[in-house]
C-alpha cells in the first residue's frame, strides 16, 4: 500500500514588480498628505499674518479715520422776531381831542396850533396832518381849496381804525406849472374820519424825480401810521 504523503502549497513570493508598484504608493500618498499639510499650515500662517496688520492698521488709525459717534447739541428754540414794524415806535397821545397813534422815531411832531388842533407827523419829503373839529385848516391841510386846471385827481384806499376809506386828493406835475419850485407835489384827503364831522386826515407830499423812491417810502411811513391811529375810550 502505497502511503500518500500530503503536500502543502509552494508559498509564493511577490514579484519585484508588484512590491516596486507599492512602494510608488505608499510614496505618492506620503507626498499628497505632506502638500496638503504644508498647504494649510501656509494657509493658517497666511490668516494669521493679515488678521495681524488688520489689527496693526486699527491701531494706527488717526483721530479722524476712527468712527466717533457725534452728538448734536440741542439749543432751546429761537424767539420768532416780531413782525410788527411798529414795535420800536413812539406813541403820540392828544387826550384833548381823544387819539393815539405810534410813529416811527425819525419822524417829527408839530404842535401847528399850540393847542393840539392840528397836529403834523413831518419827514424829509412826506407828511400826515390831522385836524380836529372846530379849528381852523390854514397851515394845517393843503387840500379842499379847489383843484387847480394843473391838479390831477388821484384816489386810494387806506385802513385807519380798522376801517377801510378811501383817500382822495389831487397831484402836481410842475411841468404845467412853470412857478412851482418843486417837480412834483401829492396830497390824499379823508374828512370826517369815524363820521366826525369836520376831522380830516391828509397825507402826501413834494418831492422831484431824484427823491420819488425816498418819497414812496416815507408816503408808506405815513400809512403805517395811519394803520395804529385809534380813538381813545
Amino acid at each position: 500500500m502505497v502511503e500518500e504523503i500530503a503536500t502543502q502549497p509552494e508559498l509564493t513570493t511577490p514579484s519585484q514588480p508588484q512590491t516596486e508598484n507599492r512602494l510608488r504608493k505608499y510614496l505618492l500618498f506620503g507626498i499628497l498628505g505632506f502638500l496638503l499639510l504644508a498647504s494649510a499650515s501656509y494657509a493658517g500662517y497666511w490668516y494669521g499674518v493679515r488678521n495681524e496688520k488688520l489689527q496693526l492698521k486699527t491701531q494706527n488709525l488717526t483721530p479722524t479715520q476712527i468712527p466717533v459717534a457725534t452728538l448734536t447739541p440741542t439749543f432751546p428754540p429761537e424767539t420768532t422776531p416780531s413782525s410788527d414794524e411798529t414795535a420800536g415806535w413812539k406813541t403820540y397821545s392828544n387826550p384833548k381831542h381823544g387819539y393815539e397813534f405810534k410813529y416811527p422815531t425819525e419822524a417829527t411832531i408839530v404842535d401847528v396850533d399850540g393847542f393840539g388842533g392840528c397836529i403834523m407827523v413831518k419827514m424829509d419829503f412826506a407828511r400826515l396832518s390831522l385836524k380836529s373839529p372846530g379849528v381852523a385848516a390854514g397851515g394845517c391841510v393843503v387840500t379842499g381849496r379847489g383843484a387847480l386846471e394843473t391838479y390831477e385827481p388821484i384816489s386810494e384806499t387806506i385802513q385807519i381804525n380798522g376801517q377801510t376809506y378811501v383817500a382822495k386828493g389831487d397831484r402836481e406835475d410842475s411841468l404845467k406849472n412853470p412857478d412851482a419850485k418843486i417837480r412834483f407835489r401829492e396830497f390824499f384827503r379823508i374828512e370826517d374820519l369815524n363820521e366826525i364831522n369836520d376831522f380830516i386826515v391828509e397825507y402826501g407830499g413834494s418831492y422831484n424825480p431824484s427823491d420819488v423812491n425816498a418819497y414812496q417810502a416815507e408816503k408808506e411811513l405815513t400809512k403805517k401810521i395811519l394803520s395804529t391811529f385809534k380813538f381813545l375810550d
